[in-house]
C-alpha cells in the first residue's frame, strides 16, 4: 500500500445503526468502512439470536469493483407474513480479497410485520 501512496489503515467495519424493515423486504444497512481493502469484499449477515419462524440462513453481497465507503448492504427478513414484529441481534462482518476479515458489528434489526 505505501508503494501505492495509500497509508497504512487497518480494514474495519465502523459502527452500524440500528434498521428496521418490513417482513421479506429488502432492509439497507449502511456498511461505512476504514482502510484500503483489495475488491472484491463480501458482506456477510448472520443472525445471532434466530427466532423459530424466521429463515435464518447467512445471507452475503459481493462487491466486485472498489468502491469508496460506504457500501450499500441491505438484509431481508425472511418469514411469513403473519409473523410478529420481531427484533433480531444481526453480525455482520466484511471479508476482503486476501481474505481478512473486519470485527463482526451487532446492529439491531426490527422486522415488522406488514
Amino acid at each position: 500500500m505505501y508503494r501505492q501512496g495509500q497509508p497504512c489503515t487497518p480494514f474495519s467495519l465502523s459502527f452500524i445503526s440500528d434498521v428496521s424493515g418490513k417482513h421479506n423486504t429488502a432492509i439497507p444497512i449502511s456498511l461505512r468502512y476504514t482502510g484500503f481493502p483489495p475488491f472484491p469484499v463480501r458482506a456477510e449477515f448472520v443472525v445471532s439470536n434466530c427466532p423459530a419462524a424466521f429463515d435464518c440462513t447467512k445471507q452475503t453481497k459481493s462487491f466486485s469493483a472498489a468502491m469508496p465507503s460506504p457500501l450499500a448492504g441491505s438484509y431481508i427478513c425472511k418469514t411469513a407474513s403473519t409473523t410478529p414484529t420481531t427484533k433480531l441481534i444481526l453480525d455482520v462482518q466484511l471479508i476482503d480479497a486476501d481474505g481478512i476479515k473486519t470485527v463482526i458489528q451487532r446492529p439491531q434489526v426490527t422486522c415488522t410485520k406488514p
